[in-house]
């Protein structure tokens, strides 16, 4: 996250709890405005991870299960 060297820190940027609602609105769309090159995931899934394909169901039977089940 971006830090401003001279305010410091978003969690100490001094804001009080009589702050009006439009300036801490102001001040939480300006923090996530600064997220840059912040990467959405999905539950359960890496970036990194492909996409398994499957091949066409049902899959063929090999002979041997045929065999053993005539």
């Amino acid at each position: 996250m971006f830090v401003d060297p001279e305010k410091g820190s978003d969690w100490d940027s001094g804001m009080s709890p009589d702050q009006s609602l439009k300036t801490i609105a102001e001040a939480m769309n300006r923090i996530s405005e600064d997220r840059t090159g912040v990467v959405m995931v999905l539950p359960g899934q890496a970036p990194t991870k492909k996409k398994k394909v499957y091949g066409k169901w049902p899959p063929k039977v090999d002979n041997l299960n045929e065999e053993w089940w005539k």
